[in-house]
């Protein structure tokens, strides 16, 4: 195992391969996980407190290993999106091979995924929620214009266009994230529309009343 983390250190695919994978769980990813299956199918037989120990120290590092490759990505949205798609597949595998001691009964995201989850949120979609609410002092103001609302639509289909085909493999985190943006965005949005109803016609001519919108985050991360 030292000499996987040496080769994991000096493998140099990182630097390419993180950047263009689209978010996408990595090859190395996938390698290291195979080592810890393996060093489990040990425990049946021989030290099982020392190999456990290798299995957790492991883990750790592979948590750390993802999250300093993640710097490669320079789109922000993307660096969170290949945490959580990594850290939801070790989780996912480490389940389907029984490690008992390193994932739940059932599935579930993985701890470091809500955070992943709320600063991939921030760095994507904050801003076009922002189009139509500013937050000073702890109190929400809003800015009574059409303008405002034009600016949220603009930002939201540059988002979504950019976004629609990422890709999600695991069905749960997948719904995890469209949940988070809906329940946030789409909130804000019939929040802002019930404080200027005089935008009600302008909305439902353009076919992008809250229902659609919402039909739309339905569609992302499909890939």
């Amino acid at each position: 195992m030292e000499e996987v983390r040496t080769f994991m250190e000096e493998e140099d695919s990182w630097a390419a391969d993180v950047p263009r994978g689209g978010g996408e769980v990595h090859r190395n990813t996938r390698f290291i996980v195979d080592c810890v299956v393996l060093i489990r199918s040990a425990v049946l037989n021989y030290h099982f407190e020392n190999l456990r120990a290798l299995i957790h120290d492991t883990i750790e590092y592979l948590k750390d290993l993802l999250w300093r490759k993640s710097k490669l990505c320079t789109d922000q949205s993307l660096r969170y999106l290949f945490l959580l798609n990594n850290s939801c597949f070790v989780t996912q595998q480490l389940e389907s091979s029984k490690l008992i001691a390193w994932a739940q009964n059932h599935w579930e995201l993985p701890p470091e995924s809500e955070k992943y989850i709320d600063c991939y949120f921030e760095v994507s979609w904050a801003h076009v929620l922002s189009c139509i609410s500013e937050s000073t002092s702890g109190q929400l103001l809003r800015w009574n214009n059409g303008s405002s609302l034009a600016r949220f639509l603009s930002a939201f289909h540059r988002i979504y266009k950019l976004q629609k085909f990422w890709k999600v493999p695991s069905p749960q985190l997948r719904r995890m994230l469209r949940k988070t943006i809906t329940e946030r965005v789409i909130t804000g949005y019939l929040e802002y529309l019930e404080e200027h109803p005089e935008l009600e016609k302008r909305i439902i001519f353009g076919n992008t009343t809250p229902d659609d919108l919402e039909e739309m985050l339905g569609e992302l991360f499909e890939g």
